[in-house]
């Protein structure tokens, strides 16, 4: 997996001109993130990378993108809605069991 950023981008615009292949250029050594990181987890990587966004991955597999967008979202709406941001509890184990 890799990351084309948008100073990335300018860069190689202007080093290689348009005809630069995105995998000549491309951040090939990314900081992913997994779908069961905390959402303040992947806030601090993300700025701690100073990147826009990172892959989300589970394994092998490419999962989709988190970008600080999305994450400034989901906090504005969890500022109208607090229980966005609540953590479910899971079901005991007696709500499992059937008989």
């Amino acid at each position: 997996i890799g990351m084309l950023t948008h100073a990335r981008l300018i860069k190689a615009l202007n080093e290689r001109g348009p005809d630069a292949r995105v995998g000549d250029v491309m951040e090939r050594t990314v900081i992913a993130l997994n779908p069961s990181d905390e959402l303040i987890d992947a806030q601090q990587r993300l700025a701690e990378a100073k990147l826009d966004a990172l892959p989300v991955v589970q394994g092998d597999r490419f999962l989709g993108i988190l970008t600080t967008r999305d994450v400034s979202e989901i906090y504005r709406l969890a500022s109208i809605r607090q229980d966005l941001l609540r953590r479910e509890q899971p079901p005991s184990s007696e709500a499992q069991v059937q008989i």
